[in-house]
């Protein structure tokens, strides 16, 4: 059973998990495109595009919906008559079916496209870091509390 004379009051503010020294920092758009190379910038350029073509496929979706519903209500109050009512519901049936094959393509190069930029990004990340290590001294590696170097020695002691 819980003692509830040992709880703290609900309305007392929670301590805060993170001390200020230990949260996160805040990134800016600069630092989420600084392994960015000019050889990145087609790809980045075309996954904008697919991104804006699959927004509008995604809006023209909700006018042609309203147009096929346009349809059946005025089938639904008799201002249309059956053979006009199948032939513009035909009709915006193949638009649907053009606008759902547009969407497929252009939603598999959105997603094609921000795989392809995010494995360039951590191809560019990781080749800065090889030549940031390759850069260092051996005595820097030997002198890190973490890693081969004192692994090493907490094995052979």
């Amino acid at each position: 059973m819980v003692n509830m004379d040992s709880q703290p009051p609900i309305n007392t503010p929670s301590p805060n998990p993170n001390p200020p020294s230990q949260q996160a920092a805040k990134s800016s758009w600069r630092q989420l495109f600084l392994f960015t190379r000019k050889s990145h910038t087609g790809t980045l350029i075309a996954a904008l595009i697919a991104s804006a073509f699959t927004a509008a496929f995604k809006t023209v979706l909700a006018v042609i919906l309203g147009k096929i519903f346009d349809v059946t209500a005025g089938f639904g109050n008799g201002s249309l008559s059956r053979s006009e009512t199948l032939s513009d519901i035909s009709m915006w049936s193949l638009v649907l079916l053009g606008l759902g094959i547009g969407n497929w393509i252009a939603s598999t190069a959105f997603l094609a496209l921000w795989v392809v930029f995010g494995e360039l990004q951590a191809s560019s990340v990781r080749k800065d870091m090889f030549v940031g290590l390759l850069a260092k001294d051996m005595a820097w590696f030997d002198a890190q509390t973490e890693g081969i170097s004192s692994l090493l020695v907490r094995i052979q002691t």
